[in-house]
């Protein structure tokens, strides 16, 4: 995993990158937007993090590389959030979720996104693979352990009209709480029970999952989720993660869900690691009130895990920190700066579920590898092309819909394809599509410095020198990715 900080100073932003880039094949990215505090109100905040975006992704990565996830963190949903959709703009595929975790370093709002080359829905496919991004789902009547059965069944519903179901493809819940001292009680009862209902127990499996202190503007909603499942895996290719020397199963205290699950593929593995704090092998807390000790043992907890799965915290794509007393936030700031000084990482205020955790952190590890065996699902390949043709027929959108009619519809030119095949026009030729992160601002491979460079602002960069590359297309004998679905759910 390659990890690159990049500041912008006519945006006052930094950008943090981790790239995931294969010999053949697509590439990954995680990137952190954060702007500096202090400089404006959350509107120009908002303002200076769709310019640092819209730079890498137009100028840096020539339209290559686009968005499957965004996650901002607000600092006042009540006021903010119906000023950031009515920023959004109007041709906005990507799952966006919104959640109010006041970033700690001032900020009053910074950005999460995962990306990859030659995708930029929701739901996209990749060598027999479709990725479901759901967001924003969120129910204000009853209470927290009604709104959780509502949403999982609803959820439940969405997976089921896909062909898909909550048990076998989904592989990554987020619950975000208000009050969680006083809601997660019920939340942890709704989800068990409509995991029993499931045929989820601690026979079988459960899912990786974060249930943390988070809401929307929204009062009455209690409980709001975001989710993430993948079609076309088979059971080997998903494995549940325990680290029993280090930590015990949750269902020993009640809750339900795995330490983290790893996901393999043929070129590589995504490794989801659950919302983990400072807890031992039989469920205590480990440094009661010392938040640097808590800090480091969390963070061997998520080593063990990671070492379960064949990796490493060399192979972390992103951190999101959460802190329960903002007070310990330049302790954890500099442990997290030494340790891990260029991963994309966003500090939050977050109660954890438990009052006696002080600090919990999620993460997404990438590693190459994988096993060959599982670069083609062939059943589920061809059940893919005939929803698609099975769509095309129907002139109607959603999953059945064919990708290259959306995109000329759109007639969006970064989704043009320009042979039999669908390789992308960006992927056939030149020495363009070899770069993918800058070296320095106005500075890309295969183009020269015009007039418009001169006024552009120059990217102060820190870190590896060595310049990222894309992923190759399939004329390079690598894939592209293909979007299935439609818009996606925004939060509220």
């Amino acid at each position: 995993m390659e990890v690159r900080t990049i500041h912008y100073p006519l945006w006052h932003t930094s950008v943090q990158i981790s790239a995931f880039i294969p010999r053949q094949g697509v590439a990954e990215y995680m990137a952190m937007v954060i702007p500096e505090p202090g400089v404006g109100d959350f509107a120009v905040q908002l303002e200076h993090i769709r310019s640092t975006i819209e730079y890498l992704l137009t100028e840096e990565w020539q339209g290559d590389v686009l968005p499957l996830l965004k996650r901002y963190f607000i600092s006042d949903a009540a006021n903010q959030e119906l000023l950031l959709k009515a920023m959004r703009p109007e041709k906005c595929l990507e799952a966006i979720s919104v959640v109010q975790q006041p970033p700690l370093n001032g900020a009053k709002v910074c950005l999460w996104m995962w990306l990859r080359s030659g995708a930029g829905l929701p739901v996209c496919r990749h060598n027999g693979y479709s990725h479901y991004f759901t967001v924003g789902m969120s129910e204000n009547e009853g209470d927290s352990e009604q709104q959780t059965h509502t949403l999982l069944v609803r959820y439940e519903k969405m997976l089921d009209s896909w062909g898909l179901k909550l048990a076998d493809q989904c592989i990554r819940t987020w619950f975000f709480v208000r009050d969680v001292d006083v809601n997660y009680a019920g939340v942890v009862k709704g989800r068990k029970e409509e995991f029993v209902r499931l045929g989820l127990t601690e026979k079988t499996h459960y899912l990786a999952s974060t249930g943390i202190q988070g809401q929307i503007a929204d009062s009455r909603s209690l409980v709001l989720l975001d989710a993430y499942a993948v079609d076309g895996l088979q059971a080997e290719q998903i494995r549940f993660l325990h680290a029993p020397e280090y930590l015990n199963p949750t269902y020993e205290y009640g809750v339900t869900f795995e330490r983290g699950t790893a996901v393999e593929y043929g070129d590589r593995k995504h490794i989801f690691i659950s919302g983990t704090a400072s807890i031992d092998n039989r469920g205590e807390v480990v440094y009661p009130g010392n938040i640097a000790g808590q800090t480091r043992r969390m963070l061997l907890n998520i080593e063990a895990l990671l070492k379960e799965a064949g990796s490493s915290l060399a192979d972390l794509a992103q951190m999101i920190v959460y802190l329960r007393d903002i007070a310990d936030y330049p302790i954890v700031r500099d442990l997290m700066e030494q340790q891990f000084p260029d991963v994309p990482k966003v500090i939050v205020l977050a109660p954890v579920c438990r009052p006696g955790w002080l600090i919990e952190t999620e993460c997404i590890a990438i590693k190459a590898g994988g096993n060959p065996e599982f670069r083609k699902n062939h059943p589920l390949h061809r059940r893919a092309a005939h929803h698609r043709r099975r769509g095309q027929r129907r002139g109607r959108g959603g999953r059945g819909e064919h990708p290259k009619a959306r995109a000329r519809a759109r007639g969006d030119p970064r989704h043009r394809r320009d042979d039999a095949r669908g390789v992308p026009k960006i992927h056939r030729k030149g020495r363009r599509a070899r770069a993918a992160l800058p070296e320095r601002a106005g500075r890309r491979a295969g183009r020269r410095k015009s007039a418009a460079d001169l006024t552009r602002p120059a990217a102060k960069v820190r870190g590896v020198s060595r310049p990222f590359h894309r992923g190759r297309g399939p004329a390079h004998g690598g894939d592209t990715l293909k979007a299935v679905s439609a818009r996606p759910f925004f939060a509220g």
